[in-house]
């Protein structure tokens, strides 16, 4: 089992299945080619070895989200802040049905910045 197998077995239930399934949405946008890693203990998806986007789990506060290396560049209702000087973050919610619309619009709109700018993570 690869370590970024055990993080997605590590999760509770109803996260693992949440963060699959937005895994599999990734993965699946095939115009983007998003490759994913597991790099500091969390799973980072990118594109053409620039960062994109990854997932976490908080286990003291029971959520998790995507994040997005240009977030605060990206547009959409949905994203957070929580005092992150760039990164912006899609809540994930295992009890509602996952935002498939805000998933593909801010991946593809952080995919495109990222592509077209010199700065992502600096990972």
């Amino acid at each position: 089992m690869t370590p970024l197998d055990e993080y997605y077995d590590r999760l509770p239930a109803d996260f693992q299945e949440c963060f699959l399934a937005a895994r599999d949405v990734l993965l699946g946008l095939e115009d983007l080619n998003l490759e994913a890693t597991y790099k500091w203990h969390l799973p980072f998806f990118y594109r053409d070895k620039r960062g994109v986007c990854y997932l976490n789990y908080r286990r003291k506060r029971h959520d998790g989200y995507l994040a997005f290396a240009a977030g605060r560049h990206l547009v959409h209702p949905l994203l957070v802040n929580e005092g992150q000087k760039t990164t912006r973050m899609l809540m994930l919610d295992p009890r509602a049905d996952l935002p498939l619309d805000a998933i593909i619009d801010c991946t593809r709109q952080a995919a495109h910045w990222v592509e077209h700018n010199q700065k992502s993570w600096g990972y």
